[in-house]
């Protein structure tokens, strides 16, 4: 009877260890971004935060969170983004042996798959209430916007992703495609139909960086006389010129 006791307590003790794991690290945190635990509990993540499965992911309206997960690969929230880590395992040693689920809640990422969907593509998948993503070893971009985001963006209502490299395949209840490098698909909720386009969807624009302006060009106009500064006091140039916008 003690040996059975001491049996299921190592058992357990094993299995605590092994759910209380981080998965992954936080590389980057840009406004206020938080883990939220099953128990509803929040903490703040920030650069070198260690991240928990079964965990929700949510980033603030200005909010970015770039994550590193145990075989290499990558996620990027947006702002305004929720992100449920269903299920991960991995061990180096049997990286076939991994598992990587995770549920796009609401909000857009970019993401490039680790070691997992290379050993094999279909223990990797993301999943949102619209669309299954699949992986053919790749990277790529999921946007699901809710009403509110349709409004306030002036998009649909609905979900779009596309493929920078390898290739996704996408499944939904309305039928499923293989894409390629390039590629789109935009699907409005409650269509019976979703589109394939090599265009990029304006809903994956959300929450993209936007770039800094580029500095008008200074243009300097100088008096016709001006011999073009050949004997002349450099001060008396310039006096003779002026800067037009």
């Amino acid at each position: 009877m003690l040996r059975i006791v001491v049996l299921l307590l190592t058992l357990a003790t094993s299995f605590n260890v092994f759910a209380d794991e981080a998965i992954g690290r936080v590389i980057l945190s840009l406004g206020e971004n938080h883990a939220e635990n099953l128990r509803g509990e929040m903490r703040t993540l920030k650069r070198d935060s260690v991240v928990f499965e079964k965990e929700r992911l949510l980033t603030s309206k200005r909010g970015r969170l770039h994550i590193r997960f145990n075989d290499g690969s990558t996620i990027n929230l947006k702002p305004d983004s929720k992100l449920q880590l269903s299920r991960y395992r991995y061990r180096e040693e049997q990286p076939e042996d991994g598992v990587a689920v995770f549920q796009l809640m609401r909000g857009g990422l970019r993401t490039i798959s680790g070691k997992i969907g290379k050993a094999d593509p279909d223990r990797y998948r993301f999943q949102t209430v619209l669309a299954t993503i699949g992986i053919r070893g790749t990277e790529y971009e999921i946007y699901l916007c809710d009403r509110r985001c349709s409004e306030k963006n002036k998009v649909i209502q609905g979900v779009a992703g596309g493929v920078d490299q390898g290739g996704i395949v996408i499944d939904t209840p309305v039928g499923g495609a293989d894409l390629d490098p390039g590629k789109y698909f935009e699907m409005e909720r409650g269509a019976t139909a979703f589109r394939l386009t090599d265009e990029r969807p304006a809903m994956l624009s959300i929450g993209d960086s936007k770039p800094e302006p580029k500095p008008e060009p200074v243009v300097v106009e100088c008096d016709e006389s001006s011999d073009g500064g050949q004997g002349q006091d450099p001060f008396q140039i310039w006096s003779d010129c002026k800067v037009r916008s």
